[in-house]
């Protein structure tokens, strides 16, 4: 497994968390969004690192079957 794109994953998914913790906490309008913003973008980013390791994973196990 590749333990680095699995931890920048989970990473990413934290920061998430705690932009909107933050945009939770604001008062204003306009940073509560920049806020929901930032936290859908690391959300995005943390799904990207997956599909990537998907494939990574995909591609190791289809290098080490047998072939016929």
């Amino acid at each position: 497994m590749h333990e680095g794109l699995m931890s920048e994953s989970n990473n990413s998914r934290t920061e998430a968390e705690e932009c909107l913790r933050k945009a939770n906490s604001c008062d204003d309008n306009q940073d509560r969004s920049a806020w929901r913003v930032l936290a859908e973008s690391w959300l995005l980013l943390a799904a990207i690192n997956d599909i990537v390791e998907s494939r990574k994973s995909i591609e190791a196990n289809s290098e080490a079957a047998p072939t016929h």
